[in-house]
């Protein structure tokens, strides 16, 4: 895995994590 990749794992990680504190 490209370190490019696991960033924008850990984003859509976060995002995720986001939306279900919203929700």
């Amino acid at each position: 895995m490209d370190s490019a990749d696991k960033m924008i794992l850990c984003e859509c990680g976060d995002m995720v994590m986001v939306f279900n504190l919203l929700s």
